[in-house]
């Protein structure tokens, strides 16, 4: 029970249960700060919080009393199983026009243990089409409440259309790359600005009008 400790002096936080997730990482997502009072809004809201990242199978918040008159807070997480969030796992589709394609998919959720998302997957589809994408994801850059993501794609398609003038993609490469800048303080009501940049470079076969000979095509 927690209602007779809400207003007191808050000495400090203390985490256990964490085997793979660094002690920083949790402290940091919550509101409840040491040096401040337990409210019961914001022990509610951490607890919640916490649940939501995906992470723990469980998460139990008490307190104890201090000789001094304040508190400690307790915070005892139990971590889900790291296997299915860290070994890449095969991908096989089957489309009815195109045929089957195969790969595989790897997400490492909690990345270094300190709550990043790094996801890569490559994609082939016989003597026709391959690709490749990746993504991370990183909620605090440089120890700052700050979110980046940075992410990248290639694409290259390997049989021709069977019409010569058909349009289409042969090759693609991409990424970009978003910084998310926190304008409040608060961890409960945020207000974040955001930019983001990105590029695209395709080799494609277009088909272009001419004056004298009506269309033409090339790769571009």
């Amino acid at each position: 029970m927690l209602s007779p400790f809400f207003g007191c002096a808050i000495d400090t936080i203390i985490v256990t249960g964490n085997t793979r997730t660094k002690e920083i990482a949790i402290l940091r997502e919550m509101s409840t700060k040491q040096g401040a009072r337990l409210e019961e809004r914001l022990i509610r809201r951490d607890s919640s919080y916490l649940r939501g990242l995906g992470y723990f199978a469980e998460v139990s918040i008490t307190a104890e009393r201090l000789e001094s008159g304040a508190i400690r807070v307790l915070v005892a997480v139990i971590e889900r199983p790291g296997l299915f969030m860290r070994v890449p796992y095969p991908v096989v589709n089957y489309d009815f026009e195109k045929g089957i394609s195969y790969g595989f998919t790897w997400k490492v959720k909690n990345f270094r243990g300190m709550a990043e998302n790094l996801a890569v997957s490559a994609l082939m589809r016989r003597d026709k089409e391959r690709g490749a994408s990746f993504s991370w994801n990183i909620p605090w850059l440089l120890g700052r409440r700050m979110n980046f993501n940075l992410g990248g794609y290639t694409y290259e398609r390997l049989e021709e259309p069977a019409g010569l003038n058909d349009e289409y993609v042969k090759e693609r490469n991409g990424g970009s790359v978003s910084l998310g800048i926190p304008l409040t303080r608060s961890l409960v009501n945020q207000l974040w600005f955001r930019t983001a940049l990105s590029f695209d470079a395709r080799v494609a076969r277009l088909r272009q009008a001419d004056p004298d000979n009506g269309h033409v095509s090339g790769l571009y």
